[in-house]
C-alpha cells in the first residue's frame, strides 16, 4: 500500500513524471512535490521518486542520483519498472524507455551520439505533447485524486504497465499459433491470429538470429490472409499478385498483400514463392 508519493520540487523530466504515473496507477496516491523528510524515506508506504539519495525498494525509494558514473544507464522509471518485475520485458517490448534511460542520466548530447545522431536533431525524439504535459506537472506543488492532472496521470500510468505486460502475453499467443516456412530463400512466419501486433517482438524473443521476409497473418479486412514484407526484403515483391483470382489486394509498391479467402498453408506458401523476386522454382520446407 502506498500512502503518498514524494518527488522534487522545479523542473521534471520523463523519468520521474512516467514513474510518479506508474506509482498512482499501481496505488492511486496523491503526488507531492518537494524535499521529502529523513521519516518519509524510512516509511514503507511512501514512495520517493528521483530524489532522497537513497535506492532502497523496500522501502519504495527509487533515487538514482548516486550511482556512479560509470552505471549502466538508469534513471527513477527503470527502479520503479524493476520494482514491479516488468523492467527486463520493457526493455523488449517498449523501446522508448532506453532513450528516457539515456537523456536522464547522460544527458542530450550523448544520446544522440548513441543513435549515431547529430545532437543539433536530439530535440526531434520531444513531442510538443511530451513537453507541455511535463510542464504542468513541473508547475503544480501536488497532484490529488479527483483532478484533471491525476487522472491523465494515472492514466498514463496504466497504459504503459498494461502495454508492457500485454506485449508479453501477445507474443506467448503467437508463438502457440506460428509456424516457421523457409519458400525456398525466403523466411516465412505463418500466424494463425488476426492482425497481431507484435510479430517483430516474437520473432526477437524466438528467434532472434532469423531475418524473416514475410510474416503472414489472418486479414482484419477480410476472410482471408494478409502477407506482409518484412524490412522491405528485396527478394519479395507482392505487386506481381495483382489480377490473380485468390488475390483481393496486392500493393502496386510490392509491400503488401490479401487474399480473397483463407487459402491452405501450401497455396499460401505457393503465391509467396511466385512473388520471389529472383525465382523460377521454389522448395517448401517447414521448421
Amino acid at each position: 500500500m502506498i500512502k503518498k508519493v514524494v518527488t522534487h520540487p522545479g523542473s521534471a523530466h520523463t523519468d520521474d513524471f512516467l514513474a510518479c504515473c506508474i506509482l498512482m496507477a499501481q496505488s492511486e496516491a496523491s503526488v507531492e512535490r518537494r524535499e521529502p523528510t529523513a521519516e518519509e524515506l524510512d516509511d514503507p508506504e511512501i514512495a520517493v521518486v528521483d530524489v532522497g539519495g537513497v535506492y532502497d525498494p523496500d522501502n519504495l525509494n527509487f533515487d538514482h542520483h548516486h550511482f556512479p558514473r560509470n552505471h549502466p544507464p538508469t534513471c527513477s522509471l527503470s527502479l520503479v519498472l524493476d520494482h514491479l518485475r516488468i523492467y527486463q520485458d520493457a526493455l523488449k517490448y517498449a523501446p522508448w524507455l532506453q532513450t528516457a534511460e539515456l537523456f536522464d542520466s547522460r544527458g542530450p548530447v550523448k544520446t544522440a551520439k548513441h543513435f549515431g545522431l547529430d545532437p543539433e536533431f536530439i530535440n526531434c525524439f520531444r513531442s510538443p505533447i511530451e513537453r507541455i504535459v511535463i510542464s504542468l506537472f513541473s508547475e503544480v506543488d501536488s497532484v490529488l485524486p479527483e483532478t484533471e492532472l491525476y487522472n491523465l496521470m494515472e492514466r498514463i500510468g496504466h497504459d504503459i504497465v498494461q502495454s508492457i505486460t500485454s506485449v508479453m502475453d501477445e507474443v506467448s499467443a503467437i508463438n502457440r499459433n506460428t509456424t516457421v516456412y523457409n519458400v525456398g530463400q525466403i523466411k516465412v512466419a505463418f500466424c494463425s491470429l488476426e492482425s497481431p501486433r507484435y510479430m517483430r517482438e516474437w520473432a526477437k524473443k524466438h528467434h532472434p538470429d532469423a531475418k524473416f521476409d514475410v510474416f503472414v497473418s489472418e486479414d482484419n479486412r477480410g476472410d482471408g490472409w494478409s502477407l506482409f514484407r518484412v524490412d522491405d526484403s528485396p527478394m519479395i515483391d507482392f505487386s506481381v499478385l495483382e489480377g490473380r483470382e485468390e488475390v483481393k489486394f496486392a500493393h502496386k509498391n510490392g509491400f503488401i498483400a490479401k487474399t480473397t479467402t483463407k487459402l491452405d498453408e501450401s497455396d499460401v506458401m505457393g503465391l509467396i514463392g511466385d512473388s520471389y523476386t529472383g525465382a523460377t522454382r521454389w522448395i517448401l520446407n517447414c521448421e
